[in-house]
């Protein structure tokens, strides 16, 4: 809360001082408002496995900015990328892609996160009998 100043003129005469005005406001100036959130680093990807730090920077109704460390963080899939919801780090779970939200005071910002598989990772494969025992 920011106070306005109050003004007073004083003036000086043989009499002694004299006031002779005062004015301005003795109201409070209303606080800037978040009108949105960036999330950054926009479009980021990682291997199954790691982690990527994410911040929320707002932009607020006086043109300012500021890093909001408040943000709440939500992925769209967490079966792909989970978040710690509260400091924006967010680990990847398993190759997909998904929305990374931040949101704080009803305003959302989002990006993509890419999860994707570690080089030469198993996967999964279907053999016969005939395969396994080379039966052909």
């Amino acid at each position: 809360m920011r106070l306005s100043p109050f003004v007073c003129l004083l003036s000086l005469s043989s009499a002694g001082p004299l006031l002779t005005g005062c004015g301005g406001s003795t109201g409070t100036t209303a606080a800037a408002s978040l009108e949105s959130l960036a999330v950054t680093p926009a479009d980021a990807g990682v291997l199954a496995g790691a982690s990527a730090q994410f911040i929320a920077t707002g932009t607020f109704s006086d043109g300012t900015t500021a890093a909001i460390p408040t943000a709440v963080w939500t992925s769209s899939d967490t079966k792909v990328a989970t978040f710690n919801t509260t400091a924006g780090l967010a680990l990847g779970v398993a190759a997909g892609k998904v929305t990374v939200t931040a949101t704080a005071a009803a305003v959302s910002g989002s990006t993509q996160f890419t999860v994707s598989s570690p080089a030469g990772a198993l996967r999964p494969q279907l053999l016969s009998l005939a395969d396994i025992c080379d039966l052909a």
